[in-house]
């Protein structure tokens, strides 16, 4: 039985974030976006980040066509090492993510993504939050 679109996309989450198995996770792409930086992208969140987990949302995987897009949670402990320039925070990390995956002949061809890196930078501590900076209510800075 041929696997869906979904399938492969959900199994290259479980294997190559959850479970970080770089090796396997790579058997998921073409040689192409293997050899890109995607290697790279992950080596970096493995070495910084442990407990790392990526847990798929509602809707679920949406399929059309060579076409998959999935809606995340991730969590992790910034703990292990610098990421983004940032040293070990030691704290506890969430943040979403939408991805487009293109699929090509049962594996992934493409892939790009939306990320909540600005919360991910304030949960780290690299940026204050504005909304500790800024009193909406009347629209201006409060540090006179």
């Amino acid at each position: 039985m041929e696997r869906s679109n979904k399938d492969i996309v959900l199994e290259y989450a479980d294997v190559m974030w959850n479970q970080q198995d770089l090796t396997r996770g790579l058997r998921y792409l073409t040689p192409e976006l293997a050899g890109s930086d995607a290697v790279e992208h992950a080596t970096q969140a493995f070495e910084a980040f442990s407990d790392l987990r990526v847990d798929v949302l509602e809707p679920g995987p949406i399929a059309e066509g060579d076409f998959v897009v999935l809606r995340a949670a991730v969590s992790a402990i910034h703990d292990s090492g610098p990421f983004a320039g940032q040293p070990p925070s030691g704290k506890h990390l969430r943040w979403e993510s939408i991805r487009i995956f293109r699929l090509e002949n049962g594996l992934i061809a493409e892939t790009w993504a939306m990320q909540d890196r600005l919360g991910l930078m304030e949960q780290m501590g690299a940026v204050l939050s504005t909304a500790d900076q800024v009193n909406w209510a009347a629209g201006s800075d409060d540090s006179d």
